[in-house]
């Protein structure tokens, strides 16, 4: 309850859920301040009370039941959740004799207080003319509730780093470097969180302090949420790239031009994440991984380069070529 009142008596009003509260009583001597105490632990009972139908804990998504107990039979019982009157709808529904209230499904907004209203001894009908009153004679006894809290989950897991959004599908990462993330989930109870990183198990804890291992340069990080309650599982995955590269930059296409006559070229690396390529030729600049090559002009070779850059380091490396240039159509007269 925890709370202190004075004084060698105490009266105590009981509107609550069934429960069991510790009961202490402080006795002092006001001369020599010496304290001495006695605990009792004090279980809330009442003629009729609410619970479930089984042992079977309340899970989102399954169906439940829950009874209005008494030492006898009641007149009526009008169903209440948190003080407030309850309705039958396609998903929830009241027995002929309104000791039963069941959900054929439940949902996260069920959580609450249920108590039942009973009313015992008989009712007395008023008739006026035509006017029927039913009025409810009998004393109306509010039941000790059942506070229902719905298990669910987990749902919706995401990998996200601390203060930012999700990682998404890949997550970039510097060698050497600390990245602080959390695998989280709507879950209830609390989730059992278990991060696996190269295919084996890094951490039991839902936050973790990652740092990549390399090589490889590519491998996949991953979490996976336990609800103990409802027997389900979730998982979240995102591929860590450590960047790499760019290396072994390549230009692939023909040996030599011949003058008129369109080539085709392109530019490969090896580079985590990819690369953008930048080529150089006729002391101007094309981008993209293929170019197309036509010489107009008399001239005995032609110098190309292709430099890649890493989009997330920054880093380059060039391919040089000198390509011969030949006129079919020279005769050499």
């Amino acid at each position: 309850m925890g709370k202190i009142f004075e004084g060698d008596q105490l009266d105590l009003t009981i509107s609550d859920y069934s429960k069991i509260e510790p009961l202490t009583c402080e006795a002092k001597n006001t001369l020599s301040n010496t304290t001495i105490t006695a605990t009792v632990n004090l279980t809330v009972t009442d003629p009729f009370s609410v619970r479930a139908s089984s042992q079977a804990p309340p899970v989102a998504g399954r169906p439940f039941a829950l009874l209005c107990e008494g030492p006898q039979e009641p007149d009526s019982i009008t169903w209440l959740k948190n003080k407030n009157q309850m309705l039958a709808s396609e998903r929830v529904q009241f027995s002929p004799d309104n000791t039963t209230i069941t959900f054929s499904f439940l949902v996260r907004e069920d959580d609450g207080l249920y108590q039942c209203l009973v009313v015992e001894g008989e009712n007395r009908t008023i008739h006026d003319n035509t006017l029927v009153v039913v009025v409810e004679g009998g004393v109306p006894n509010l039941s000790v509730g059942y506070l229902m809290e719905v298990n669910y989950g987990p749902n919706e897991v995401l990998i996200e780093k601390a203060n930012e959004l999700p990682v998404g599908e890949v997550m970039l990462v510097q060698p050497g470097s600390t990245t602080e993330l959390q695998c989280s989930s709507q879950c209830f109870p609390a989730c059992l969180i278990t991060w696996f990183y190269q295919g084996t198990t890094l951490s039991t804890n839902a936050s973790i302090s990652f740092t990549p291992v390399i090589p490889p340069y590519a491998a996949a990080l991953s979490c996976i949420a336990s609800n103990p309650v409802t027997g389900q599982n979730g998982s979240a995955m995102t591929t860590v790239e450590v960047p790499d590269g760019p290396t072994n930059v390549v230009i692939g296409g023909p040996a030599a031009l011949e003058i008129g006559v369109t080539a085709s070229f392109t530019c490969s690396a090896e580079c985590s994440p990819s690369c953008t390529f930048t080529w150089t030729l006729y002391g101007g600049t094309m981008t993209g991984s293929v170019i197309d090559i036509t010489v107009n002009r008399h001239v005995s070779s032609e110098s190309i380069s292709c430099q890649a850059e890493n989009t997330f380091t920054g880093q380059t490396a060039t391919a040089n070529e000198t390509l011969s240039v030949s006129d079919p159509h020279w005769c050499g007269c």
